[in-house]
Formats: structure tokens, sequence, C-alpha cells
């Protein structure tokens, strides 16, 4: 059963969208609906006062890609990107995105619903993190449509004192790194996950040149380990094992001035970094 009194919107541009933003006070912009569907007790779903389809907007479906990078409207679902752009992108990226839900619901689900979601963070926001990925953010209180590019860590940081706003791009280089890796706890297509990683690096004469990771803890926390990335920027592959203990202990460090993590969650995630060095 669902309750009634909902009025739903289905705007056909991005001005009709501001228009009906301006008659009403508070809002549920809805892309796939997987996000409201997890709300559902029993056999009731409560829905917000007022509901607005973004299916119908055409500048959040459509795709540009350059020499560097794919742009996706946030209208586009996960299914479309495995689809069209296994040639272009690394695997792990395309390993994540199939990875991140069963195929019904990455047929619905969409790029900017992952990143956009607050309530359960997306395990595939480590990924984005260290692929660089970019989103263009549109304020709807404005008077104006004014879009801006921003980087993840930007629009995440502020995203909780932004008001209501849409994402109506996605950016996500074109590189492969050389070595990569994606990996979350738990059964497959798991929703809450104890914690998911993804790390990207390079190397250069049998030192690393290049590295990023991430971690999602429990779908709620995301993690840059950025102290950790410049501690092992530059060493030697493989690790000895006196360097490896040394490593640990600095992993430990730098991991104890986060605040929120358990020590079980601070040992596992020490364990998948090494296990990622392990496998260059």
């Amino acid at each position: 059963m669902i309750k009634k009194g909902t009025r739903f919107y289905t705007p056909d541009t991005l001005s009709e969208l501001k228009e009906i933003i301006y008659k009403e006070q508070e809002v549920k912009l809805l892309a796939g609906g997987t996000s409201l569907f997890r709300k559902i007790n029993g056999d009731t779903l409560v829905l917000p006062g007022v509901i607005i389809l973004l299916e119908n907007i055409p500048e959040l479906t459509k795709e540009n890609r350059t020499e560097r990078y794919f742009e996706f409207g946030s209208m586009i679902t996960i299914q479309n990107i495995i689809d069209n752009c296994k040639r272009n992108f690394a695997p792990v990226l395309i390993d994540a995105l199939e990875k991140n839900a069963p195929f019904p619901v990455r047929n619905i689900s969409t790029i900017g619903a992952a990143i956009a979601n607050n309530d359960i963070k997306s395990d595939l926001l480590p990924l984005f993190y260290v692929f660089n990925v970019k989103v263009e953010v549109i304020n709807l209180r404005d008077k104006k449509i004014k879009a801006r590019w921003e980087s993840l860590t930007q629009y995440l940081s502020t995203q909780d004192n932004r008001g209501l706003h849409l994402i109506t791009r996605v950016r996500i280089p074109l590189i492969n790194p050389a070595y990569y890796q994606y990996f979350k706890t738990g059964f497959k297509y798991n929703l809450f996950n104890e914690i998911s990683f993804a790390a990207i690096a390079d190397l250069e004469k049998g030192n690393i040149s290049s590295l990023s990771m991430a971690f999602n803890i429990n779908n709620k926390k995301i993690i840059r380990t950025k102290d950790i990335d410049a501690e092992l920027i530059g060493k030697h592959i493989p690790i000895g094992l006196k360097s490896r203990e040394a490593l640990i202990q600095t992993f430990n460090d730098n991991l104890n001035r986060i605040e929120g993590l358990e020590d079980y969650q601070k040992f596992q995630m020490i364990q998948i970094i090494l296990h990622f060095l392990e496998a260059f």
C-alpha cells in the first residue's frame, strides 16, 4: 500500500524543474528510485509530499566523450555505462560497476544518484575518488541556473549544507592504471558491506610512482588515505619484511588519527592495503 496525498511532477526541462521548485517547499528528486524503495517498511511505502521525477529531462541523459574523459548525464544508468564503455574504461571500473548491484537494479540506478545519495554511501565512491571523478552541480533554489564543476571531495564535503541541488553531469577520466584493485567484503550485491576499497597505482623502475587509495566503511564513511599514499610513493616493490613492519606501524598511526574507526576496522584496512601491495 502507498499512502495517498503525494503529488508527482515530471518536468521536461531544467527550467520547468526550477518553476516547480519555486511553487513547492519540500520536494524529493527521484532518479531511478532505488534509494526510495529501500525505505519500504512492511507493505507501506511512506512517500514525501512532493516527488519530482527527472527521467524526462534530456539534459540529464546526454553523453559526451573527449580524448581525456567521458561525461555522462546524471540520469544515465549504471548498466548503460557498462554496455557502452567496456572498451574505453579500465577493467577495474567496469568490474566495480558490475559488482555494485544485480542487473535489474543496475538497469534503473543512475550514475548521479550513486554519488548524491547521502543516506547510503555507494560502494562505488572509493573508486570514483581514485579515478578523480568530477560532478557538475546546480543549486535549484538560485534564481538563475548556474552550473559549476566540482571535485568529488569538494562536493561530498559540502553536500549537507548546500540546500536543494542537482548533479547534472558526471565526468570520468579515461585513465588506465598499470595496477588496480576494487574489493568489498560480504556477499555479492550485499547492500551493507563492512568495507569497500579501491586503489590505482603505477610503477617506474620498480618504484611506486603514483598511488591513490580510498575506503568506504559500513556504507557511511568515506576515507581517503592521502598520508598513507604519500608514504608509499617512492617505495620499491616488492616491499621487504623489515620495511613492511615499519609500514604497518605507519599505517596504524595514520588510521588512529581518523575519528570513529574501530580497532577491527583499522586491522582490516591495513590487511587490505598490504594485500594490494603484494598484488603488484
